[in-house]
Parts: structure tokens; sequence; C-alpha cells
């Protein structure tokens, strides 16, 4: 399993470095599920399902969709749930 420490944003952003895009085969526009594990981190995935609406992937509390900001990879929609 591979384990990276990240910094989650005000507004629940995750900034991801190419690199860990390109490792991972995280693509902009990807949904990914987040799942929390009992030491008290979390875990990134692919969605299953990746045609979702922008509206549906808010109701799920645990998905979010990678974008591009500021000339890097960037998952957004993460509600503070997880």
């Amino acid at each position: 399993m591979l384990s990276y420490q990240i910094t989650i944003g005000q507004e629940y952003e995750l900034s991801l470095p190419d690199d860990y895009c390109d490792e991972l085969g995280i693509d902009i526009g990807d949904i990914l599920r987040f799942s929390t594990n009992e030491n008290g981190s979390f875990s990134i995935e692919k969605h299953d399902v990746q045609s979702m609406t922008d509206e549906e992937i808010d109701a799920s509390g645990n998905l979010a969709r990678v974008i591009e900001a500021n000339g890097s990879s960037q998952i957004t929609t993460l509600s503070d749930s997880c």
C-alpha cells in the first residue's frame, strides 16, 4: 500500500502533485472515493462509476472529482463528513 501525506485546505480541497497522480494513475476528471481508516487516516481509490454528475458526487458525501487548479491536480467537492 502506498502512503502519502497531503494537506487539506480550508475548502476541503487536496492538492496532489503531478508525480503522485502519475504514480497512482489518477487523471483530471476521475471520480475518487474516500474512506476513513481505524487509525484516523483516510484512503482514496477510484470509484467504480466514472460517469456521475457533480450533483451525484456532492450528494454521496464521500466522493470527489479531480480537477486542475493552479497548474496541478486537485481534488474538490470533498465534504466534511469524511
